[in-house]
């Protein structure tokens, strides 16, 4: 009998690459079988809850991750079993959503035997809290992955958020703000990585500006989604201004970054020279200021989009504009003929509806021009 190429199996078994049980069976009928598997099993990760992952990629970590976790009080024994494989070479995608594996691991590992068999384990209760020591860990399987996966494609990465507070990687002090922009110089060293998503994150002045050199001259990352990261005004402009001459990024989000009026402007100059956009999320970015009456960062967004040609969606959701800039977004939109999508939730009380109205026809007169084409 004819075996089948490996072609086949590698497009048969994809069909199960969330199926992990029926993945994990495979591997246990013969090498080759385990050798087609493997990619498969390990090219997306989502490693927020699942403790016997996490202990696997603690495995990876060279000398470098190791001493900086010894620094802030943690100890990986070498009790750690060695990697059968180089695993993490085959991930494309990785998901860090919460630090409640970690946590699990630690309290795990703490108390079991083999961590008591040793004359130095984990000593981070007392210098660090669980969390913040789970935060470290986070922090540097992010980096592991950075170095080790040279086909990542799309990393994920959200802070925590408890009662409504958002925290970095550890903590609020200069340490992490280090730790940060550490971490953004990985990011700028990366080359294949075309989808990052940043919650919950306090970037920092320092690692803005540096994120923003990077954009001026990264050629791969075609979808960023950053929110809740503590901008400055200056630091939005400093970041904005690096669009004006990137031609990869096709989807940006800014949620939630308290860009103002200023940061408004800026991107304003972005939509007018950028021509890969087709993409931009600026929600709950305070573009009006209500104290002061002040409605010009909605207007000259409105008057930017007069001029590009690329951008088919913007979401514009809970920056309380008024029904002067719905109606200058409806005399853009007689002009405009690409934007097909326009959010403009939570302005519902303060735009009339006619102009909510005048400004839906016009976006379904481009959708139905853009299905034609």
């Amino acid at each position: 009998m004819l075996k089948l190429p490996n072609e086949c199996l590698i497009g048969i078994l994809n069909n199960l690459k969330y199926d992990h049980k029926s993945l994990f069976s495979c591997l246990l009928v013969n090498r080759r079988l385990c050798r087609v598997v493997i990619p498969i099993l390990w090219s997306w990760l989502e490693i927020s809850k699942n403790k016997k992952l996490i202990k696997t990629c603690l495995s990876a970590l060279n000398a470098e991750e190791k001493a900086l976790l010894i620094s802030c009080g943690i100890v990986i024994p070498d009790i750690i079993n060695p990697l059968l494989f180089e695993y993490l070479t085959y991930t494309t995608h990785v998901q860090i959503y919460s630090i409640s594996g970690i946590e699990e691991f630690l309290h795990e590992f703490q108390y079991s035997t083999e961590s008591h068999n040793l004359d130095n384990y984990f000593h981070y209760l007392n210098k660090f809290s669980m969390q913040n020591a789970a935060q470290t860990i986070k922090f540097t399987l992010i980096k592991l992955f950075l170095r080790i996966s040279k086909n990542l494609q799309q990393l994920n990465i959200l802070g925590n958020s408890l009662s409504y507070r958002p925290l970095g990687l550890v903590s609020f002090n200069p340490l992490d703000l280090e730790k940060v922009q550490a971490l953004i110089m990985a990011f700028c060293k990366n080359t294949t990585v075309t989808s990052l998503t940043i919650e919950y994150i306090p970037l920092g002045s320092e690692a803005g500006k540096t994120f923003a050199k990077f954009l001026c001259n990264n050629t791969t990352l075609t979808r960023l989604f950053l929110a809740n990261n503590q901008f400055t005004t200056n630091d939005g402009i400093v970041f904005t201004e690096a669009l004006y001459d990137n031609t990869t990024l096709t989807h940006l989000s800014l949620t939630s970054n308290r860009l103002g009026i200023d940061g408004a402007k800026a991107l304003a100059k972005v939509l007018y020279k950028n021509t890969a956009l087709i993409y931009l999320n600026l929600e709950n970015n305070q573009l009006v200021d209500e104290e002061v009456k002040d409605s010009e960062g909605g207007k000259v967004l409105a008057t930017a989009l007069s001029k590009n040609t690329t951008l088919r969606s913007l979401i514009l959701c809970n920056n309380q504009l008024d029904s002067e800039i719905g109606r200058k977004f409806a005399e853009t939109l007689d002009k405009n003929t690409t934007l097909i999508s326009l959010r403009l939730t939570c302005s519902r009380h303060t735009i009339d509806i006619d102009t909510l109205n005048r400004i839906k026809e016009l976006l379904k007169r481009n959708e139905n021009k853009f299905n034609i084409r």
